[in-house]
């Protein structure tokens, strides 16, 4: 996945935890180092400095100076996660194998696990607002969530 912050500043992860950052537009992409050789699946910021990304066995790593550091972050489940998404610094929503979604107001200090009526791969997730976003995943699940 890719996440930009504005038009030349942007991250992309790769699946064997190699991250790299741009600042001039994707003309030079220079590798931050992540700390885990963890598939890592999609990337959020919500700007410049801040930042999270999810994976497998349900990595989640945590920046708040634009990727220089990276923070792993407990999710306290196994499994993959797949796609994150954060409207401010503090909240964002986690989805993944099994119908997980993972909801987090403190900036992913913590973790909370949601009730998910289903049981399929959560692959993606966005929001409008604060507290209302939608899922999408496997079998054509679509799934509205409303905070």
């Amino acid at each position: 996945g890719v996440w930009f912050t504005d038009a030349n500043t942007g991250t992309a992860v790769v699946k064997d935890g190699t991250i790299l950052r741009t600042t001039d537009a994707g003309s030079n992409w220079i590798s931050q180092n992540s700390g885990t050789m963890d598939y890592l699946n999609n990337v959020c910021f919500t700007d410049a400095n801040i930042g999270t990304e999810v994976g497998y066995l349900h990595t989640i790593l945590r920046t708040t100076n634009g990727g220089a550091n990276w923070i792993s972050q407990n999710s306290g489940l196994s499994g993959h996660l797949s796609d994150v998404y954060f409207t401010d610094a503090n909240t964002g929503t986690a989805v993944g194998d099994n119908g997980t979604i993972l909801r987090t107001t403190d900036g992913g200090a913590n973790w909370i696990l949601q009730t998910s009526v289903t049981d399929n791969v959560l692959s993606g997730v966005c929001f409008t607002g604060t507290n209302t976003g939608t899922v999408v995943g496997s079998d054509g699940t679509i799934l509205r969530i409303i905070q």
